[in-house]
């Protein structure tokens, strides 16, 4: 909303919407713990599990369960030309699957994954893709135990949270 006008548009309430959501339901501990996994794996120490990034392919969404679903996704030639349509795509396509599976994926908007891809360009880590097989039986973990981040992607909502939970617990 503009400086100095107090009536929001109605994407912009939706967007105030979301936000305060996420601000309801977000675990900071969770975020701090991610942190700390992503700088040792980073450094190539020793970490708890490597981390584990569950995103949909390339211009695929996840399909979010209730409440989330009721905010809308909009086109992307709508979202390229219009900032709030834009941030809440975001939010909605990497922030909120990322907080609702408490998978290992930096909560990153546009100028961040620019930093991102330009830091991972300089340092000794590899994301690898091991099946989901792998990821499930801890074959991979076994594989690579230190420096690489592990990127899944799930059939739908319910495969990314099982990948999650059983990938924390092996």
């Amino acid at each position: 909303m503009p400086p100095g006008n107090s009536v929001s548009t109605p994407q912009e309430a939706e967007l105030d919407r979301l936000l305060a959501m996420i601000e309801r339901h977000v675990d900071l501990d969770h975020c701090r713990e991610v942190d700390r996994r992503y700088r040792a794996t980073l450094a190539c120490e020793p970490v708890d599990r490597p981390p584990l990034v569950v995103r949909p392919p390339f211009a695929a969404r996840l399909l979010l369960p209730a409440p989330w679903d009721a905010f809308t996704l909009y086109p992307h030639r709508q979202a390229y030309n219009d900032p709030v349509a834009m941030m809440q795509n975001q939010l909605l396509g990497s922030v909120v699957p990322g907080m609702l599976l408490e998978d290992d994926h930096p909560w990153l908007m546009d100028e961040d994954r620019i930093y991102a891809q330009t830091v991972a360009r300089r340092v000794p880590f590899t994301n690898h893709r091991p099946p989901r097989e792998e990821l499930l039986n801890d074959h991979a973990r076994r594989r690579f135990p230190t420096g690489v981040v592990f990127t899944y992607e799930p059939r739908d909502f319910d495969d990314a949270r099982e990948v999650v939970e059983t990938f924390r617990q092996t």
